[in-house]
């Protein structure tokens, strides 16, 4: 079981790429709980925003971490968390739990988070993403306290984020040695390292030919390819060459 801290000013992108890391992992057979405190304020706010309720909130939070953490679960912390008092509770919860921890520090210039909040239709008071960005209490002073990841998500698209994460997730927590009787088992890394490859290709493409029919069919030839790459044990190449051929064969033009 690992908590993974999300922590960020908010609009930069730390619950999208939270989402997409979920749904990278749960095609690896590897199971993550996401705790969203919004989620939870939208169960006690009734008549909208009230300070005295977010005690409760953060007890609430806490709560629901350490069950899941006490279930052996993989959690996301999907919260500002920008606080340091916030990220000490929650890696002492961990500690408590004896489990792994880590920060990952979703970030983006302010300009650039009030822009893409004023693009959803301003669902945050851009004064609440001004007093959060003054009050964050930045990495420097604790070691506890240092992230073991910056995403810049102004300088990378969701998946690729995601794909990134997954990729340093994946060798230093999630991996799991293979059985001694089955030497043969290190092709699933070769895999891995395709469909790593292969998403972030599909997901530079469809940044520029943004189209729900095309990202489908794209998507699908992927898992072919990654099924055949399994059965037929390729190697990374080939399974790029026959990724390639079948977007011929479709008529797709992904260079």
């Amino acid at each position: 079981m690992t908590l993974i801290i999300f922590t960020g000013i908010p609009s930069v992108g730390k619950t999208s790429i939270a989402k997409e890391l979920i749904s990278l992992a749960r095609e690896r057979e590897i199971s993550i709980t996401r705790v969203d405190s919004d989620e939870l304020r939208e169960q006690f706010y009734r008549e909208g925003f009230n300070p005295e309720l977010e005690a409760k909130i953060k007890e609430k939070t806490l709560e629901s971490v350490k069950q899941l953490l006490q279930k052996d679960c993989h959690v996301i912390s999907d919260d500002l968390n920008y606080y340091r008092s916030m990220r000490h509770d929650l890696i002492t919860l961990a500690t408590k739990q004896g489990t792994n921890y880590f920060i990952i520090h979703v970030t983006a210039p302010l300009e650039r988070a009030l822009e893409w909040n004023e693009k959803r239709g301003l669902p945050i008071p851009q004064d609440v993403i001004r007093k959060v960005h003054e009050r964050f209490d930045r990495f420097e002073k604790y070691r506890w306290d240092t992230p073991l990841l910056v995403i810049e998500s102004d300088k990378m698209t969701t998946s690729e984020a995601a794909i990134f994460l997954l990729q340093v997730l994946y060798q230093r927590f999630f991996e799991k040695p293979p059985p001694k009787k089955e030497p043969s088992l290190h092709l699933p890394n070769v895999v891995e390292q395709l469909d790593l490859f292969l998403r972030s290709q599909i997901s530079s493409f469809l940044s520029t030919h943004p189209d729900k029919k095309l990202a489908k069919t794209v998507n699908k030839l992927r898992k072919m390819v990654l099924k055949k790459t399994k059965k037929e044990k390729l190697t990374i190449d080939e399974g790029k060459l026959e990724f390639q051929r079948l977007l011929e064969q479709f008529g797709i033009q992904m260079d």
